[in-house]
């Protein structure tokens, strides 16, 4: 998931050879309380290295990784 620490936004990805994809960004802690009051309990999380966001000419939009998380639902 991209997840980061400032407000959510839209924007276009570039995937290489002339190829851009729309991509939301996702405010990490409004993600997570979003799905949390649906009543899921977040298990764990972790650094997804393979895959980072980078905004020309917006460097605070930029971050180094995406974030895996796992969920799971109480009765």
């Amino acid at each position: 998931m991209p997840l980061y620490d400032g407000e959510d936004f839209v924007t276009a990805q570039n995937l290489g050879d002339s190829c851009f994809a729309p991509v939301h960004i996702f405010n990490r802690a409004r993600f997570v309380e979003s799905i949390l009051a649906q009543g899921y309990v977040l298990r764990d999380e972790w650094a997804v290295f393979e895959r980072a966001f980078y905004l020309p000419g917006h460097a605070q939009r930029s971050f180094p990784c995406f974030a895996g998380l796992y969920f799971t639902v109480e009765p």
